[in-house]
């Protein structure tokens, strides 16, 4: 018995015209829905992770695709210039991917901390426990961080949004650290 299977292009056109898109991850009924399906497949031992963030630099233009309008940011009108990316790395297994795309035309301290704050609590909602949160050294990063203590100060382990009695601990992206020196080195 043969199968015929359609062209990759009409596959692709047909699954680009359902309603699948990052902005819809932003609503509050769609937000982690991914992260609730991956959680479903991942054992209870498994469910431990830090959670890492990195920014992509993207192209900033809009798109019209499969009957909507795509490349915009999530806290503005503009297109966005940068994805920053959520990650969840199992603590006890080989378990790693992507549990968030925000895509933003320009992100402030305040902004990243309040969603860093809304994406834990979120995500320690849905079943996950994040003990981490490993980022690469950036003034953003680090201030977003900082405000989790109450005064806000720099420090290694902060109060878990969560649960205040749980530390949650603050890790720099040791490649961006290696990087770093590397270029302060061949100067």
């Amino acid at each position: 018995m043969k199968v015929k299977l359609p062209h990759p292009t009409t596959v692709r056109r047909l699954s680009s015209s359902y309603a699948v898109s990052p902005a819809l991850e932003q609503q509050n009924y769609c937000f982690l829905s991914y992260a609730r399906t991956i959680l479903n497949v991942m054992k209870e031992h498994e469910q431990t992770a830090p959670l890492m963030m990195d920014e992509i630099h993207i192209q900033a233009y809009f798109d019209y695709k499969g009957g909507c309008v795509t490349g915009t940011a999530a806290n503005s009108l503009s297109p966005a210039k940068t994805a920053h990316v959520y990650m969840l790395q199992s603590l006890l297994s080989n378990h790693k991917d992507v549990v968030h795309i925000l895509h933003a035309a320009q992100i402030d301290t305040k902004a990243r901390h309040e969603f860093l704050g809304k994406l834990i609590t979120d995500m320690e909602v849905t079943g996950f426990r994040v003990v981490a949160v490993v980022s690469v050294n950036n003034s953003i990063n680090r201030t977003a961080m900082k405000y989790l203590a109450n005064p806000p100060h720099a420090i290694i382990v902060y109060p878990h949004p969560v649960d205040p009695s749980r530390p949650l601990i603050y890790i720099l992206d040791p490649i961006d650290v290696f990087k770093s020196v590397r270029n302060i080195w061949f100067k």
